[in-house]
């Protein structure tokens, strides 16, 4: 639903996105509610409650820039994307979130909070 009504994509070019994954983009304005909000309107988390509090208590193993968003103690770095899909599970989601930024300094590139990927670069 998002790549057809943000990107005008068709159903099946959707389906193979979101199939492939997607890259979650993050900017200085996103806040913690609104990457919860759309993780569950879009149905990468079925309880944003439970989602919120695992952010909180799985272990970030990076540390955040000074702008970071917190969660709790930890952090999620904003000007960065992030590979999902929804095959991931919560605690994946959240780990991906708290430990696997990729810095965008382009971010102003595309204004899109998801855009396709394809595959997961590591």
């Amino acid at each position: 639903d998002y790549f057809i009504e943000h990107m005008r994509v068709s159903a099946e070019e959707a389906k193979t996105m979101a199939s492939d994954g997607v890259m979650l983009r993050l900017s200085p304005n996103s806040t913690l509610q609104g990457i919860i909000g759309n993780l569950y309107y879009y149905g990468f988390i079925d309880d944003a409650t439970k989602f919120a509090k695992l952010l909180e208590t799985t272990t970030d193993s990076t540390l955040g820039k000074e702008d970071s968003i917190k969660a709790g103690n930890n952090t999620i770095d904003v000007n960065s994307n992030y590979y999902l899909n929804y095959s991931m599970s919560d605690e994946e989601i959240a780990d991906t979130l708290l430990s696997k930024a990729r810095f965008e300094p382009n971010f102003t590139q595309y204004n899109y909070l998801f855009m396709p990927s394809g595959h997961e670069t590591q």
